[in-house]
């Protein structure tokens, strides 16, 4: 019974979590594409550099909303050293770096904490129950 309670607010938690990684995902895809096409590509069309942009690291972490999800996921689970991703938005500017601890902090201290305590308290009042 007091599992059925928390699948409730875990799944809430999963649908937080994904629309936030949806939403700077976007952001950080979308910075690393213009910084391309300015920096990289020179305001020409990418094309005729596709093999430079695609062999920079920055382009591996967020070089689709797809990657970016991804490398924004491995970063809050440990599969990715955020301070590495740090270095590569530091080529960006100086706001995307501060955007990423940022948004780092906020889903460490945040969200996963407020909804592991959650979680936790409907669980212990659901078995109290």
């Amino acid at each position: 019974s007091s599992v059925i309670h928390t699948v409730k607010s875990l799944t809430w938690m999963i649908v937080l979590l994904t629309g936030i990684l949806f939403m700077c995902g976007v952001a950080f895809a979308q910075a690393s594409m213009q910084y391309f096409i300015d920096t990289v590509c020179n305001k020409q069309p990418c094309q005729d550099h596709k093999a430079k942009v695609e062999g920079m690291l920055l382009h591996d972490f967020f070089g689709s909303i797809e990657t970016a999800i991804l490398t924004l996921f491995k970063s809050l689970t440990g599969g990715l050293s955020w301070a590495d991703v740090f270095k590569q938005l530091e080529d960006i500017g100086i706001f995307w770096s501060i955007f990423f601890l940022l948004f780092v902090a906020f889903c460490y201290l945040a969200v996963l904490t407020i909804v592991t305590g959650t979680v936790c308290t409907t669980a212990m009042e659901s078995a109290h129950d």
